[in-house]
C-alpha cells in the first residue's frame, strides 16, 4: 500500500513538473560554472508545447490520447489552482506566527490542521487526473507511465533537475 502511494504522490509530481516545465516554453539554463543562472533561448520546435507532447514523446501516444491528457492535466490546474493558494497563504501564516515575539501555539495549531487539510485535498485531486490519465494509457503505456514516476523528472528542456549550479 505504501509504494502504491508513494508511486501516486511522484506521479503527481512527475505531472505537474512536465505542466510546469511546458509553462517556461523556450528558455533553459545553461549550467555554466560563473556563479549565475544565464537563460538562454531554445528554438520553439525544440521544446514540447504541453505535456501531452511530452508524454506522446515519452509514452508513444496518439493524437488524441495527448489530446486528452493535456485536457485532464489543464482542468486539474483549473479544479487546484485556489487549494494551491490557499495552501502558500497557510504556509505563509504559519511562518508569520513562528517569526512573532510569542509564538501563538493555538494558532499554529489551526494554521497546521488547515495545511493538512489542504494538501489531503490537493492528494485526493492528484489521485483523481492519475485515474483519469490512467483510462486515457494502454495497459503498456501505464507500465511506462509508471516507470517513469519511479525515475522522477527527465532531464531536458525546461526541466531544472540537475542544472541548478552555486
Amino acid at each position: 500500500m505504501r509504494t502504491v502511494l508513494g508511486c501516486a504522490i511522484v506521479a503527481a509530481a512527475l505531472l505537474v513538473g512536465l505542466a510546469s516545465a511546458a509553462g517556461a516554453e523556450g528558455q533553459a539554463w545553461d549550467g555554466a560554472d560563473h556563479g549565475v543562472l544565464v537563460a538562454q533561448q531554445i528554438p520553439p520546435a525544440a521544446v514540447p508545447a504541453t505535456p501531452g507532447d511530452r508524454l506522446r514523446r515519452a509514452l508513444g501516444l496518439s493524437e488524441e490520447q495527448a489530446r486528452r491528457v493535456d485536457q485532464i492535466l489543464t482542468a486539474h490546474r483549473a479544479r487546484t489552482a485556489q487549494l494551491r493558494i490557499d495552501l502558500a497563504r497557510a504556509h505563509l501564516d504559519a511562518r508569520e506566527a513562528l517569526l512573532a515575539a510569542s509564538p501563538d501555539r493555538a494558532r499554529l495549531d489551526a494554521v497546521a490542521r488547515r495545511v493538512g487539510e489542504l494538501q489531503g485535498q490537493l492528494t485526493a485531486a492528484r489521485y483523481g487526473m492519475l485515474v483519469e490519465v490512467r483510462a486515457v494509457l494502454t495497459p503498456e503505456q501505464w507500465t511506462r507511465f509508471q516507470g517513469m514516476m519511479l525515475r522522477g523528472p527527465a532531464v531536458g528542456p525546461g526541466s531544472m533537475r540537475g542544472r541548478l549550479r552555486r
